[in-house]
């Protein structure tokens, strides 16, 4: 019976990460289903290693693992052929690599992120939970090589502590960071092997999970919702999970219902695989990350079920096209790594806006902790005035132009990059560093139509307060739901995805700006006493579009940001037409 159990939560598990990709509301918490994963593998691996020696273990999991993930690749790099920039195709290259060397993970954790691009156009972005998953594999190898297979739990024990050891001591952990991943697996493996020969009560295990779903609820539910990583409940995330797979009935009675868990249990591995390339498909062809309505769930479900389903009975355990879909690949990976993302698909003009654009951040003469802030140098002046910087993000891509502008080329510039709500909290110490620092003047510059109009109200009741030091907010710039550097690229190449149904090249529409009638921003501008507003739209827009060209240029990273690798020209350029001393009445 324990075998069905594992497929059934297995299947939950499923359940739970789908549904999170689609982005169903209700499975706000569905991430969580990745960590089941883990939870579910490090139980089994006690029970099935009496069939094998270390040699051929390792093999099985290789073998487990690798057929549909190389096929998987191989229709990536295909799809990335005739929908991917040649930055991003070039990235999926890399990614490529990584996943079929297992190590995804770490390519991942310093590539992505809200500084690059965007992870829902990653194709091959979910294979960091196989390279984990398989990195724990190789662990259990490696200690079972140099010690018997009796003495193999205690090197458990040992990656046991020492990822727990890790988790407590080191902050900021990123979600892909395989250290959290391996208490998972290790704890799992512990348990089980203490209890695979033991009888036990099954009648008390599911009041033990429920006992640990309520402890992780009360401690550390608002983190867990709010997707905040790491987070401590991952630690009794297994005692939620082990109980189940330990008890000798199954957890759902017999009939229909059990048995299609059960099989849907057997199909996880390959609908994993495949969900994910089905949605990023559809988001790369869009050119649109956001999931809008239930038919477009449906839309994408049943291709990611049917291709999944197809895939374990034809592709999960065929060696003879795991080898040809790796020649295939690595026939294919220098062509497009060499030929700079297969470039030649766009007009040779438009190259240098194909390529992924980093934000520049860490361009910064120094940096130091202050009051619990971090704060960045960007410019040291030659004049008494100082400049501070706050905000998310958009603080950051305004620094290049600034520093070219006729009106702060000349001052220091300082950033501290913080949000509304922490903002809101450390204003009195983010004064003093102010009054210290000898600030003149402080820019506050947010995506404003992101932020919950609770902060946004808090935050005009600060600014209203009367200072020593002049307070200026920046509306955000004119965006477009789609990324406008792909509709440029679109216009100007034969790559096959959806562009924007208007002239890129002249602008956007002023009935197409996605945050025209954001109503952060006229809060903020409808209630300032203390503090000046600067409107980008108006410095930008005429009545008909907003300008995307300037010195011949196009200004755009993406469809929220400006490009911070400009030229000093055309910097300059934007920078006096942003920053001239035209305030909002």
């Amino acid at each position: 019976m324990i075998n069905k159990n594992i497929q059934i939560m297995r299947t939950i598990a499923l359940i739970m990460v789908v549904f999170f990709h689609l982005e169903l509301k209700v499975f706000n918490i569905g991430y969580l289903g990745v960590d089941v994963f883990f939870v579910i593998s490090g139980f089994l691996m006690p029970i099935i290693m009496s069939k094998y020696t270390p040699y051929t273990y390792i093999k099985a999991r290789f073998i487990r693992l690798y057929p549909t993930l190389s096929f998987a690749t191989l229709i990536s790099l295909i799809i990335g052929y005739f929908l991917l920039m040649p930055g991003e195709l070039k990235s999926l290259v890399l990614a490529s690599l990584s996943s079929l060397s297992f190590s995804s993970n770490y390519y991942f954790l310093l590539n992505t992120g809200y500084f690059d691009i965007d992870s829902k156009l990653q194709i091959l972005l979910h294979t960091w939970s196989l390279s984990n998953e398989f990195q724990a594999y190789l662990l259990v190898f490696i200690s079972w090589l140099f010690f018997s297979k009796n003495k193999l739990v205690l090197c458990c024990w040992f990656f046991l502590c020492l990822s727990l050891f890790y988790i407590f001591n080191v902050d900021k952990i990123s979600y892909l960071n395989p250290v959290p991943r391996l208490y998972l697996f290790f704890i799992a493996f512990i348990i089980s092997d203490f209890f695979k020969e033991k009888k036990i009560d099954s009648k008390f295990l599911p009041l033990i999970s429920l006992f640990f779903v309520i402890i992780c609820y009360l401690l550390f539910g608002g983190e867990i919702f709010l997707q905040q990583w790491p987070n401590y409940g991952i630690i009794f995330l297994p005692f939620v999970v082990i109980p189940f797979l330990l008890m000798k009935e199954c957890i759902i009675p017999d009939g229909y219902v059990q048995r299609l868990f059960v099989k849907i249990g057997d199909w996880s591995y390959s609908i994993y695989i495949w969900h994910w390339i089905v949605i990023t498909g559809e988001f790369v062809f869009l050119r649109n990350t956001a999931i809008t309505s239930y038919n477009e769930v449906i839309v994408l479900l049943v291709p990611s079920v049917f291709v999944g389903v197809f895939s374990f009975y034809y592709i999960e355990r065929n060696k003879r096209l795991s080898l040809i879909s790796t020649i295939l690949i690595f026939i294919l990976i220098p062509i497009f790594y060499f030929s700079n993302g297969a470039d030649y698909r766009v007009e040779k003009e438009v190259i240098p806006y194909s390529n992924l654009q980093k934000m520049v951040g860490g361009e910064y003469i120094k940096s130091e902790d202050i009051n619990g802030f971090k704060m960045d140098l960007f410019q040291s002046g030659n004049g008494f005035e100082k400049v501070l910087v706050i905000g998310d993000s958009f603080s950051q891509h305004i620094l290049p132009m600034m520093k070219y502008s006729r009106e702060y080329g000349d001052k220091t510039i300082y950033r501290i990059g913080v949000q509304p709500r922490e903002l809101i909290s450390g204003w009195g110490e983010i004064k003093d560093i102010i009054k210290n620092k000898k600030i003149n003047k402080v820019i506050i510059s947010y995506n404003l139509q992101s932020k919950s109009s609770g902060d946004i109200k808090k935050l005009a009741v600060l600014l209203n307060e009367p200072s020593d030091f002049y307070k200026v907010v920046i509306r955000g710039i004119p965006d477009f739901e789609k990324d406008l550097v792909s509709c440029f690229i679109k216009k100007h190449s034969s790559l096959k995805f959806i562009g924007c149904d208007f002239d890129i090249d002249a602008g956007i529409p002023l009935n197409k700006v996605h945050n025209e009638r954001d109503p952060n921003w006229f809060y903020l501008d409808e209630n300032k006493r203390n503090y000046k507003t600067l409107d980008s739209h108006r410095k930008l827009c005429d009545s008909k579009s907003c300008r995307l060209i300037i010195n011949n240029e196009f200004i755009m990273r993406d469809k929220i940001h400006f490009n911070e690798k400009l030229s000093s020209q055309t910097n300059t350029e934007l920078g006096n037409i942003l920053f001239s001393h035209k305030f909002n009445s």
